[in-house]
Protein backbone atom coordinates (compact mmCIF):
# COMPACT_ATOMS: atom_id res chain seq x y z
CA UNK A 1 0.00 0.00 0.00
CA UNK A 2 1.30 3.50 -0.63
CA UNK A 3 0.82 6.00 1.76
CA UNK A 4 -0.88 9.78 1.18
CA UNK A 5 2.59 11.10 1.99
CA UNK A 6 4.61 9.06 -0.45
CA UNK A 7 1.74 9.98 -3.11
CA UNK A 8 3.15 13.39 -2.41
CA UNK A 9 7.23 12.97 -3.03
CA UNK A 10 6.68 10.49 -6.16
CA UNK A 11 4.18 12.97 -8.05
CA UNK A 12 1.12 11.02 -7.76
CA UNK A 13 -2.38 11.94 -7.60
CA UNK A 14 -5.22 10.15 -6.93
CA UNK A 15 -8.05 10.38 -9.54
CA UNK A 16 -11.01 7.75 -8.72
CA UNK A 17 -8.92 6.13 -6.42
CA UNK A 18 -6.50 5.33 -8.42
CA UNK A 19 -3.13 6.18 -8.39
CA UNK A 20 -1.75 8.35 -10.97
CA UNK A 21 1.66 9.44 -11.34
CA UNK A 22 2.06 13.16 -12.70
CA UNK A 23 4.48 14.02 -15.57
CA UNK A 24 5.83 17.37 -16.59
CA UNK A 25 8.29 20.20 -16.90
CA UNK A 26 9.05 23.40 -15.43
CA UNK A 27 7.57 25.97 -18.04
CA UNK A 28 6.12 25.41 -20.95
CA UNK A 29 8.95 23.50 -23.59
CA UNK A 30 7.04 23.57 -26.56
CA UNK A 31 3.41 24.63 -27.85
CA UNK A 32 0.61 24.68 -24.82
CA UNK A 33 -1.28 21.75 -27.37
CA UNK A 34 1.43 19.81 -28.07
CA UNK A 35 2.47 19.77 -24.38
CA UNK A 36 -0.97 18.95 -23.10
CA UNK A 37 -0.59 15.55 -25.47
CA UNK A 38 2.61 15.22 -24.04
CA UNK A 39 2.17 15.58 -20.14
CA UNK A 40 -0.24 15.52 -17.58
CA UNK A 41 1.30 18.16 -15.22
CA UNK A 42 3.37 21.68 -15.77
CA UNK A 43 5.16 23.57 -12.94
CA UNK A 44 4.33 27.28 -13.52
CA UNK A 45 7.99 28.81 -12.42
CA UNK A 46 7.03 32.68 -13.84
CA UNK A 47 5.10 32.60 -10.21
CA UNK A 48 8.28 32.87 -8.56
CA UNK A 49 8.77 36.36 -9.81
CA UNK A 50 5.14 38.06 -9.44
CA UNK A 51 1.93 37.29 -7.88
CA UNK A 52 0.08 34.56 -9.87
CA UNK A 53 -2.63 36.41 -11.72
CA UNK A 54 -6.09 34.84 -11.02
CA UNK A 55 -7.37 35.49 -14.74
CA UNK A 56 -4.26 34.11 -16.46
CA UNK A 57 -4.34 30.70 -14.42
CA UNK A 58 -8.30 30.62 -14.96
CA UNK A 59 -7.24 30.98 -18.73
CA UNK A 60 -4.84 28.28 -18.41
CA UNK A 61 -7.43 26.10 -16.66
CA UNK A 62 -9.81 26.45 -19.16
CA UNK A 63 -7.94 25.46 -22.35
CA UNK A 64 -5.86 22.20 -20.25
CA UNK A 65 -7.55 19.26 -20.58
CA UNK A 66 -9.49 17.39 -18.19
CA UNK A 67 -7.57 15.90 -15.06
CA UNK A 68 -4.06 17.98 -16.14
CA UNK A 69 -2.54 19.46 -12.97
CA UNK A 70 -0.89 23.04 -12.33
CA UNK A 71 2.29 23.48 -9.84
CA UNK A 72 3.26 26.83 -9.06
CA UNK A 73 6.54 27.86 -7.47
CA UNK A 74 5.74 29.96 -4.43
CA UNK A 75 6.00 33.89 -4.59
CA UNK A 76 9.48 35.03 -3.70
CA UNK A 77 7.83 37.17 -1.13
CA UNK A 78 7.23 33.93 0.62
CA UNK A 79 10.34 31.88 0.11
CA UNK A 80 13.04 35.14 -0.07
CA UNK A 81 11.27 37.85 2.10
CA UNK A 82 13.94 41.09 2.58
CA UNK A 83 15.82 40.63 -0.64
CA UNK A 84 16.73 43.36 -2.08
CA UNK A 85 15.75 42.43 -5.79
CA UNK A 86 12.51 41.64 -3.97
CA UNK A 87 12.17 45.15 -2.34
CA UNK A 88 12.88 47.24 -5.46
CA UNK A 89 10.11 44.61 -6.85
CA UNK A 90 7.61 45.60 -4.20
CA UNK A 91 8.67 49.25 -4.41
CA UNK A 92 7.70 49.82 -7.65
CA UNK A 93 4.53 47.43 -7.50
CA UNK A 94 3.51 50.16 -4.81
Amino acid sequence: MVTRSLHYKLGLATVTGTPVLRAGCCGWCMGRSSYYRAFNAVELQDTFYDRPDPERLSKLRSEAPEGFAFTMKAWQAVTHPGTLVLREHLVYCL
